[in-house]
């Protein structure tokens, strides 16, 4: 954890402005710490009377593990966020600029998060235009799930659009919710405290050279992310299919970077490679196998894929070599990892330039956004 300058000098740094900052907001100069253990409380309490139940009845309810599973993931996300706050904080982050769909890797980020958002009554309504952006995939993705993090608000109608401005190179990123007066749930007003997505959102978005901005009131919050370097895709990388105002399946939003590509795996585990297999085909790609190191060098030789996934049991003096070859070929080539380590919380570029490591464990929910991330990049060819 983070030192108590590193906490004082994160507070100093990123506590709001007095113009910025919500009147009722008490905890707005807590030091991080605090923020981290405010936000881990509530779902921490909330577990502990769930197991207490259990315990004292020996039974387990199909609610009460849908109830678990939620807070184990607000936990596991509180602490992904803190470590790419440290990391950012400390400046231990390499950045890779490239050329990036910055409509896809959105589209995605929200049918990911769509799940989330139906549990909390929100409603989901998408204005979305092609733009390609130059940033590290790491830093966008992470601000992204940030913003989302951030502005999703129970019992609330979410909008979110993305269009071009005026120069063409600027693009205007926009995140607004109204509580919905009809909701099955009573809508929630504006947090008593910041949350900690928004600090990470500080940091990113210094770090990226993004402009951001908000206003919170009890009738609406918005939230604005201006881009510079921001252009429309070529005509030819269009898909209608993805200004659609849906987010219902993998596959929406990014034909144009998935169709008539095809991946190569690296593995002699049968079920992992049904698995990946699986989530290929729903997203709608097609896959390409190879047992070992040795196969997939032979394959390479004959036809270089787009990305390339491998297991981790895989990874010899062979494989080494292979990815030194595909990588002077392209700097940018990317490449998944697949591990098996329950400690495993990064994906993307914050633990390398290349490579992406997702956890065995959230193959199915990790897997298909490092996919997307790798494929929308841009890459420059010799």
């Amino acid at each position: 954890m983070p030192s108590a300058p590193l906490f004082n000098a994160l507070s100093n740094a990123l506590s709001l402005p007095a113009d910025t900052a919500q009147t009722n907001s008490g905890y707005a100069h807590l030091d991080i710490a605090g923020v981290i253990g405010a936000e881990l409380a509530e779902p921490l309490s909330h577990m502990q009377q769930i197991v207490s139940g259990i315990l004292e009845s020996g039974k387990i309810s199909r609610r009460h593990v849908k109830q678990l599973g939620y807070m184990i993931e607000g936990a596991r996300k509180t602490a992904m966020q803190s470590q790419q706050l440290a990391r950012l904080a400390n400046g231990r982050l390499r950045q890779s600029h490239e050329k990036l769909r910055l409509d896809i890797l959105l589209t995605q980020a929200l049918a990911e998060n769509l799940p989330r958002l139906q549990a909390q009554d929100i409603l989901l309504q998408q204005h979305i235009q092609p733009v390609d952006v130059i940033f590290d995939p790491g830093l966008l993705t992470s601000l992204i799930d940030a913003s989302i993090d951030w502005i999703s608000l129970r019992g609330h109608q979410l909008n979110v659009s993305l269009s071009l401005q005026n120069p063409p190179e600027f693009s205007l990123l926009r995140f607004t919710a109204n509580p919905r007066p009809e909701s099955a749930l009573k809508p929630e007003t504006p947090p008593e405290f910041e949350k900690l997505s928004w600090y990470l959102l500080m940091e990113v978005t210094r770090t990226m050279g993004v402009k951001i901005t908000r206003t919170v009131s009890a009738t609406e919050t918005v939230l604005n992310l201006e881009f510079q370097r921001s252009t429309p895709p070529p005509l030819e990388a269009l898909d209608h299919a993805e200004t659609r105002s849906r987010v219902d399946s993998w596959q929406m939003g990014g034909s144009s970077a998935i169709n008539g590509t095809a991946p190569l795996l690296v593995t002699d585990d049968a079920k992992l490679r049904r698995t990946v297999e699986t989530i290929c085909l729903n997203m709608g790609m097609e896959l390409n196998c190879a047992a070992n190191s040795t196969r997939a060098a032979r394959y390479c030789a004959q036809e270089r894929p787009p990305l390339m996934i491998y297991d981790e049991r895989c990874n010899d003096d062979v494989l080494e070599t292979l990815q030194s070859e595909l990588t002077r070929h392209d700097p940018n080539f990317p490449f998944i990892e697949i591990v098996d380590e329950s400690k495993t919380l990064m994906m993307s570029t914050w633990m390398s330039d290349t490579i992406t490591r997702v956890n065995i464990e959230n193959l199915r929910t990790m897997l298909p956004r490092a996919l997307m991330t790798g494929l929308s990049r841009k890459r420059t060819q010799p």
